[in-house]
């Protein structure tokens, strides 16, 4: 849940009451094949080191009417979900589920190149929802609204920026908010300064953020003294890099580090 805080008609603060949503309901694609804005051999790497990947979609089942609040949203997913959980869902839990449809879409490609059973193209463009949405909001995506007919909530450009590590970064920076020790750089003789630069400061690792990651990859981690540029898998990064003292257990005085996800934004 996001807690925030609201007052009542009588001043009175409640805490831990959702946010207001969105009384819309929306088609929404599980579009996780799109996650790298179009760069099909990333998203093909993904699939192969990843398990479950394609299933991730299904995620979305038990929140997007909390999201949705306008009611019937339609979930585009590329795999059936469990029965059983749709049944835990909405019979114990009393969630209102989305209705779902199976599309058929090629490991790798865009849904610009989707193949929709028959009847499905007519069932979006004829369904009630006046928007279109999906995990990202790529070129694809943005052509397919006009194919379809329905409103785009985000925009690719944003949608990309909001994914974005080192605009993140520079952000965090420009805001006089708290950043790890670290900078940009670019593949090459760069960053192999800015690593020996980590390496005197005491660090014995850093890790080596892509602009654009998920689920581990575009992430590199790299033992201080010991790597250079070289030998980084060059397939994982484009040109420029975030490069990050990687924090452990009595390392600038943290006694314990529970998950590697607090590296990044604390």
């Amino acid at each position: 849940m996001v807690t925030s805080f609201q007052k009542d008609t009588d001043g009175i603060v409640q805490i831990g009451t959702l946010p207001p949503l969105w009384n819309y309901s929306t088609v929404f694609f599980a579009n996780l094949d799109c996650i790298f804005f179009g760069d099909p051999n990333k998203t093909r790497e993904i699939i192969k080191n990843v398990t479950g990947f394609q299933s991730y979609g299904s995620r979305l089942i038990p929140v997007l009417g909390l999201l949705f609040q306008g009611g019937n949203n339609l979930l585009l997913l590329t795999q059936k979900p469990d029965k059983d959980l749709l049944r835990y869902f909405s019979e114990q839990l009393g969630l209102v589920l989305p209705d779902i449809e199976i599309v058929n879409l090629p490991p790798g490609c865009g849904y610009g190149e989707i193949t929709f059973a028959q009847g499905v193209k007519d069932r979006i463009s004829n369904h009630s929802a006046e928007f279109i949405d999906g995990y990202v909001t790529d070129r694809n995506l943005e052509n397919l609204s006009h194919i379809l007919g329905k409103k785009l909530i985000n925009t690719h450009q944003s949608c990309r920026d909001a994914n974005d590590k080192i605009l993140l970064n520079q952000f965090l920076i420009q805001n006089g908010l708290p950043v790890f020790d670290g900078c940009e750089a670019k593949m090459g003789i760069d960053l192999d300064k800015r690593l020996d630069e980590l390496h005197r400061m005491g660090y014995a690792k850093a890790v080596i953020r892509s602009s654009l990651g998920a689920s581990g990859f575009g992430m590199y981690i790299a033992k201080l003294g010991e790597s250079s540029s070289t030998n980084i898998p060059q397939h994982l990064f484009s040109e420029k890099v975030l490069v990050q003292g990687w924090v452990e257990e009595e390392l600038l005085g943290f006694s314990n580090v529970s998950s590697p996800s607090v590296q990044f934004f604390c």
